[in-house]
């Protein structure tokens, strides 16, 4: 009786193809498990990787929409508050809306013209309002903060010429445990020449001069100043007031006429001018 091998080694080779395929020509159990272990493993990488883009999506959405709906405090309010006490010769120190009953006792004259330190004068005016948020309130004590004062005053028969100085910081909204840090957005310098009539509620404006650098780009390349100071001479033979600020770049120096204004307030009673001038001291 003859015996057919044929099916049964075609049966053989067959099993010792186990093994093959995607899991390589290896029959060790041992592999295919690590095999199957490392496709899982790179299975649940590739689901947190897009859990994760989803979610900074998500975020970059969200501070998208906080940015479009984002409404920066104005400063309009403050300034005109700020020189409507200027105007009115009155001191103020405002913070958040609120009035500090806190009263220097320095004089201007101590200030010696810097404009830091004029709000710490009986003259001084402050207004400052950090209530702005972003990111849905995440980003706080944002606002601008207005600060100066009386810088120089000549009295000429009753009616005087006054030099006030401010200076303007934006602060940007920031997070809440940064709350005492505050980043400055940008800061300015503003100086009034004012003539107060005698016996007139408001003085007036004469000139005005205005040093702003608000913007990034502008933080990121500006050179801040120090020691910003604003003097006022007075020649009464030539009845001329000279403003001088300093601590900038270049030095401003600018005389103004001030005969039609003051017109025959500072002449003597014989008809002749006295020759004075009247400055701060540095």
């Amino acid at each position: 009786m003859k015996t057919h091998y044929g099916p049964l080694s075609s049966t053989c080779e067959t099993s010792s193809e186990v093994g093959k395929g995607e899991f390589g020509n290896s029959n060790n159990l041992g592999d295919i498990l690590d095999r199957l272990e490392e496709k899982q493993m790179a299975t649940v990488l590739h689901e947190r990787l897009n859990s994760r883009l989803f979610w900074l999506v998500v975020l970059i959405g969200i501070v998208m929409l906080s940015v479009t709906l984002h409404v920066p405090m104005p400063r309009q309010p403050l300034d005109s508050a700020w020189e409507e006490h200027m105007l009115s010769g009155l001191p103020a120190n405002y913070v958040n809306g609120q009035s500090l009953t806190d009263i220097p006792t320095r004089t201007f004259e101590t200030a010696k013209g810097r404009v830091s330190e004029a709000w710490l004068t009986k003259e001084g005016i402050a207004f400052s309002d950090r209530r702005e948020t972003s990111l849905f309130g995440l980003l706080r004590r944002g606002g601008w903060a207005l600060y100066g004062g009386l810088l120089g005053k000549v009295e000429i028969n009753g009616s005087t010429i006054e030099l006030y100085g401010k200076h303007v910081v934006r602060e940007r909204p920031v997070l809440w445990f940064f709350l005492h840090w505050g980043i400055p957005g940008g800061f300015g310098y503003e100086f009034f020449l004012l003539h107060r009539r005698k016996g007139v509620t408001k003085a007036e404006v004469v000139k005005k001069w205005t040093f702003n650098r608000f913007g990034i780009l502008q933080m990121i390349i500006m050179d801040w100043p120090k020691d910003v100071r604003g003097l006022l001479f007075y020649d009464r033979a030539t009845r001329t007031a000279t403003v001088t600020i300093l601590g900038f770049t270049e030095v401003l120096q600018e005389s103004i006429d001030m005969s039609n204004r003051l017109g025959q307030t500072d002449r003597k009673k014989d008809g002749t001018w006295s020759r004075s001038v009247a400055q701060n001291t540095s």
